[in-house]
């Protein structure tokens, strides 16, 4: 408990340190550009979430058309509810309702930046920290997607660091109420992404190999307070449904999603050749070869017609015709099933997919650098630079902190359970920035230590 104390006497300095503030305040400046740049909340795209919020507020409770398929027999748990419901509670408290969520998520996303940097203090040097909390608050997926993103990606890359941090923060002995925030905040945010779930095993393996004190009181406490925040929404769904369900049931969309004979492991980027293939040899639907999407806001109609008939066009054969006369635990069960048929069918296949996805996950996307803001000179250039610059120092870092393994292995254990999870689905970009933040942590003790090296070489020199 004194070394406790006098840890955060320690780190109380840090609060009124002059490079910590003035991060926060770059951060915040840079978002709030973003916003009057973007200007989204004028004309805001909320695509699915927008759409569930809509049908919540009409009194039609939490339902998702799937894209068009599934009129009169919406969908009811397909999206996890967090997200949907705080659009729903500014809808109906604010007058300017978008705007007010876009500042929502620029708090957080500067909050993030200072989550990065404690979760980078309890580990490495000040400057370490300084430099990782620069990396974030100067990071433009993180800019622009808490300023103009009307999606719950910023919300859950500030729960992913809020409760990364506070189980590491268990795993060092702190007091017991941080083991009910830890508790809380990963109830919170398995209602936005449920895949936290398995946080908890590796949670408790983490204060195991670092000799914490109290680890089964810990982990009933950290597992019940889970389950109290959950349980509700797992209630509701078995009401809905007649049955135990997850969080959402979109999983076994994204698993064939990923995990088809004509997927290019990236979603909705379709080999068109494999495609016909699996269709039987006929022209496939416009919808699957069009390069162009349409304007969501200025063409409504056509936009809606485009997403409908892609989303039909990719569901397996035996489900295409029949996506709304299933219930729709059978439509996630079917849906499961034909990603697994395939699997099993092609393993070798399967194998090389995860070591390609793998690649796209860490290193580079290949579909993302053809969109047609990067497809030339110097485009393709800066988002390749962009996309992978964080992977090379955060593996310096890896290298340069091996001596940590065991304080670190938390973070460790993050970066192979995402890699593991999304090699198993498929790739996004954004699916990564969940984590960028641990990458920054791992490359400010690089940077760090390099700028040491530095100075002793210049000391040598003269």
């Amino acid at each position: 408990m004194g070394e406790e104390l006098l840890r955060h006497k320690s780190d109380s300095n840090i609060f009124y340190g002059p490079s910590f503030f003035g991060l926060l305040f770059a951060a915040f400046l840079l978002r709030l550009i973003a916003l009057m740049a973007g200007r989204a909340w004028k004309i805001p795209v909320t695509l699915e979430y927008g759409q569930i919020a809509d049908n919540i507020i009409a009194g039609k409770g939490f339902a998702f058309d799937f894209y068009g398929l599934r009129n009169g027999a919406e969908l009811k748990s397909f999206f996890p509810p967090l997200y949907p419901y705080i659009m729903v509670f500014f809808r109906e408290t604010f007058d300017r309702p978008y705007l007010y969520l876009l500042i929502l998520q620029i708090i957080l996303s500067v909050i993030t930046c200072a989550l990065i940097f404690f979760i980078s203090r309890d580990f490495f040097s000040r400057r370490a920290s300084l430099i990782a909390m620069g990396l974030a608050s100067f990071y433009p997926p993180f800019i622009i997607s808490s300023a103009t993103s009307f999606y719950p990606l910023t919300c859950d890359i500030f729960m992913v660091a809020l409760s990364v941090l506070l189980i590491i923060r268990c795993g060092k002995n702190f007091s017991m109420p941080v083991v009910i925030y830890a508790g809380v905040s990963l109830g919170i945010m398995t209602l936005s992404y449920p895949q936290a779930l398995i946080l908890i095993p590796f949670a408790i393996l983490y204060w195991l190999i670092n000799k914490s004190r109290d680890v089964l009181r810990k982990g009933l406490i950290l597992v019940c307070l889970y389950i109290i925040i959950i349980i509700p929404w797992c209630i509701r769904n078995y009401e809905e449904h007649g049955r135990i369900t997850n969080i959402s049931t979109n999983g076994g969309f994204n698993f064939w999603m990923g995990n088809n004979p004509f997927t290019m492991d990236t979603g909705w980027d379709v080999d068109v050749e494999a495609y016909k293939k699996y269709i039987g040899g006929r022209e496939p639907n416009p919808a699957v070869t069009r390069k162009d999407v349409p304007d969501k806001i200025k063409s409504p109609a056509e936009f809606q017609s485009f997403v409908t008939s892609r989303t039909r066009a990719y569901l397996p054969n035996e489900i295409r015709e029949r996506v709304g006369d299933i219930t729709e635990t059978e439509l996630e069960s079917l849906l499961y099933k034909a990603g697994i048929d395939y699997v099993l069918d092609e393993p070798l296949l399967y194998i090389k997919r995860m070591a390609t996805k793998c690649f796209y996950f860490w290193i580079y996307r290949p579909p993302e650098g053809r969109k047609p803001a990067f497809a030339s000179f110097p485009g393709n250039v800066i988002y390749i630079v962009h996309y992978m610059f964080l992977f090379p120092l955060a593996a310096g870092g890896i290298y340069e902190s091996r001596k940590k393994w065991r304080e670190l292995s938390f973070i460790f254990f993050i970066l192979v359970l995402f890699t593991a999870l999304y090699a198993n689905f498929f790739v996004l970009s954004r699916y990564r920035w969940l984590i960028d933040g641990f990458l920054m942590v791992l490359a400010g003790t690089f940077l760090d230590n390099m700028v040491e090296r530095l100075k002793l070489l210049r000391g040598n020199n003269k």
